[in-house]
This record gives structure tokens, C-alpha cells and sequence, in this order.
């Protein structure tokens, strides 16, 4: 399933994609900042979720947010 975690690069963030990707789902990261975890694991959009645009590009495609 592919899943776009909102605020991936958080402290509560980076635990959610790691059970994701854990769970074998292809995960992307919406943040405004990179990751400084899961290398390899996930997908990283930098992006601001009051940007609506930037978070529509983000949503398309995605199964689950």
C-alpha cells in the first residue's frame, strides 16, 4: 500500500513510517525538513501542509494519508 505520512521527519513521525515501512508499505515522508532516519526506507517531498498545492501533489496517487 502506498502511504504518505504528513510530518514523517517528527519525533511521533519517524516511529509511524518505520512501522510502515516495517509492514513492508511504500511510504513517502511529507515534511518540510529531511529525514534523519530511514535511509532507504522511505520516500522524502519536502513540502509545508499549508501549502495546498504542495500537499495535493503530494496526496495524488497515495492510498493512505
Amino acid at each position: 500500500m502506498k502511504v504518505l505520512v504528513a510530518g514523517g521527519s517528527g519525533f511521533l513521525g519517524s516511529y509511524v513510517v518505520d512501522q510502515l515501512a516495517d509492514r513492508g508499505h511504500n511510504v513517502t515522508i511529507f515534511d518540510m525538513r529531511a529525514p534523519n532516519h530511514a535511509p532507504g526506507r522511505a520516500r522524502f517531498e519536502q513540502g509545508n501542509i499549508l501549502d495546498a498545492g504542495a500537499v495535493g501533489a503530494a496526496v495524488a496517487g497515495q492510498d493512505v494519508v
